[in-house]
């Protein structure tokens, strides 16, 4: 591979030319990076790579092991790889990129992977007893509603839930955002309801993006508000 420095060929000042010779290998510069939380479905990188010569070949490693390689056709390399042939958790991702002469560069990046929807638990679901408002008259009654949410998760943390409230067949609807942590159990307050069927759809989503549905169905009974009780008048 040599330089031709003088008039095309061989010459008597430079001969055949000077002999290149490269020991440096490519240089990589990370365009897209590994996100730091949890990743799911597909992943996806790019370098820009540089070299004194020809960038040639390129390899992607995850936890030391070949997975996908191939030539390289440009000077940014974008790959993307599914994530959910590795179990949830973190992994060691790779690139090396080598050129004509077989020097590689690697640039490496530490992913965790997460594939897996959290779970959610709604349980203790009560109205309590209707309150009536002294001096309110005859007020429709409404229940104070309580009940408990848990959820869990491999990877995250904490999971956001999601609960909307609608009355069936076709009530208002509301909704209410709540992050909760794993493992941790938390009483929760509905607000108070009048008399009928509630649909409860609660949706948690962990920190990757998946997400889990639970729906339950509420039935408040009607409650009869007892008439206020008469003064006492006491005799002697």
């Amino acid at each position: 591979d040599a330089l031709d420095l003088g008039d095309p060929g061989a010459d008597p000042a430079f001969g055949a030319g000077r002999i290149r010779v490269d020991v440096e290998a490519p240089t990589l510069q990370t365009v897209i990076g590994i996100p730091r939380g949890p990743v799911r479905a597909t992943a996806r990188i790019a370098v820009e790579a540089t070299d004194a010569g020809q960038v040639a070949t390129w390899a992607l490693l995850i936890d030391g092991t070949r997975r996908r390689e191939g030539r390289v056709g440009s000077d940014v390399l974008d790959i993307r790889f599914a994530t959910n042939i590795l179990i949830d958790g973190p992994h060691t991702v790779a690139l090396e990129v080598g050129d004509a002469v077989g020097n590689v560069g690697r640039r490496s990046w530490q992913v965790v992977t997460d594939n897996t929807a959290p779970t959610l638990e709604i349980t203790n679901v009560r109205a309590l007893p209707s309150e009536v408002v002294p001096g309110a008259g005859r007020p429709k009654p409404r229940h104070p509603v309580q009940l408990t949410l848990a959820v869990d998760d491999g990877v995250s943390r904490t999971v956001q839930v999601r609960m909307s409230m609608t009355k069936l067949p076709r009530g208002p609807h509301g909704t209410r955002d709540i992050l909760l942590p794993v493992d941790v159990p938390r009483a929760l307050g509905l607000g108070r309801l009048a008399r009928g069927t509630y649909l409860l759809r609660a949706t948690a989503t962990d920190a990757a993006g998946n997400r889990r549905t639970v729906n339950r169905r509420i039935r408040i009974a009607a409650t009869r508000i007892p008439a206020p009780a008469a003064p006492s008048v006491s005799r002697r």
